[in-house]
């Protein structure tokens, strides 16, 4: 979708310290879950549209992110295939601590905005043919660019 916008390659599964303008900024309390190295966006892409360069990141949100009941059908199984055996309440806490990564990457993206940073997430209910337009749709919106008739159609 951002490809014929995109003024670098793009990214996937993206370190997010790799893509701040100041990983210091990883220090403050409130983003202490989204500290560790590992912590990444499915999807990021620098894109200039109108001669305005946007750091774009994409996040799809599998059901594991919305039920604990999924959590629990994707990381037990994993886990027990690796000889490793816990409790549901300790993957209660594991999946709540998941759902904080996920509210502070969003946080954390609000205050880039202002740098030119945007996050987009994808929650696992809409549709795989409606995402495109979905992402779109939220591009413009957190943006406020307004994008051409023939953009829109190379787009979706």
């Amino acid at each position: 979708m951002f490809q014929s916008y995109s003024s670098q390659s793009f990214g996937y599964d993206i370190r997010l310290s790799g893509i701040l303008p100041n990983p210091a900024i990883l220090l403050q309390d409130k983003y202490e879950s989204i500290r560790h190295p590992n912590v990444h966006v499915d999807m990021f892409a620098v894109v200039n549209i109108n001669g305005q360069e946007i750091k774009i990141a994409v996040e799809h949100q599998g059901p594991q992110h919305s039920s604990f009941t999924a959590y629990l059908l994707i990381a037990k199984p994993r886990d027990e295939a690796n000889g490793i055996y816990k409790s549901d309440a300790e993957y209660r806490i594991a999946w709540e601590r998941m759902l904080e990564r996920d509210r502070a990457k969003v946080e954390l993206f609000e205050e880039l905005n202002r740098d030119g940073y945007y996050l987009i997430v994808v929650e696992d209910s809409i549709h795989v043919s409606g995402r495109a337009a979905y992402i779109l749709q939220e591009f413009m919106r957190q943006t406020g660019l307004r994008l051409g008739q023939s953009d829109i159609s190379d787009w979706i």
